[in-house]
């Protein structure tokens, strides 16, 4: 996905210049000639908004059509999630002196504490975002469903429940307070925060 985006976002005009891959021990670099166009920002690609502007449009139509590339303007989002779904740290991306560089680290996303928690349920099948509200209860914390929203970057309250509906059949998350206490708890809580 990253070679496929540098071939057609590369500075063809910049002489001399060439794009550069650089694999070392703990990462993989890609340098591409040319800064980041006009409507585009590095912010906006962090936040995998999905913008696009095409230096090279015949380019990218070959390589769209010959499936190197999918959308236009999917490229990032997609590096960011196999990485993530490779359990490794979201790749950097920066803009210095005239070119662009999307930096791809060999770095799990898991504290060493958060992978030895993990460590205890390695025997069981648990998908990336079930490991992800298992360490939320690292050591037995309580979590609330809030956190589960906010760590998994939820919208859909089916999503959630089909998350947590699996982790309590694989025993591994417990309802620890009732209905009642739930709701005592929640009606100290302000609406805003809920």
């Amino acid at each position: 996905e990253a070679l496929g985006n540098t071939i057609s976002h590369r500075d063809y005009c910049a002489k001399g210049l060439s794009i550069e891959i650089y694999i070392f021990d703990d990462r993989m670099e890609i340098l591409n000639p040319g800064k980041l166009l006009s409507r585009i920002s590095l912010k906006k690609l962090i936040r995998l908004e999905g913008v696009h502007e095409s230096r090279n449009p015949h380019i990218a139509r070959v390589l769209r059509e010959c499936r190197y590339i999918r959308e236009l303007g999917e490229g990032m989002r997609r590096m960011f999630e196999q990485m993530n779904q490779n359990e490794l740290v979201a790749p950097e991306i920066t803009s210095p002196n005239w070119s662009f560089i999307v930096t791809f680290l060999n770095r799990p996303i898991w504290t060493e504490q958060q992978q030895r928690w993990l460590d205890h349920f390695r025997d069981l099948p648990v998908a990336r975002e079930e490991k992800t509200v298992i360490v939320l209860g690292i050591d037995g914390r309580l979590i609330a469903p809030q956190e589960v929203f906010q760590q998994l970057n939820l919208n859909d309250t089916e999503q959630y429940r089909q998350i947590i509906d699996n982790l309590l059949q694989k025993n591994i998350l417990f309802n620890h307070l009732n209905k009642t206490e739930i709701t005592k708890i929640t009606s100290s809580i302000p609406p805003t925060d809920r």
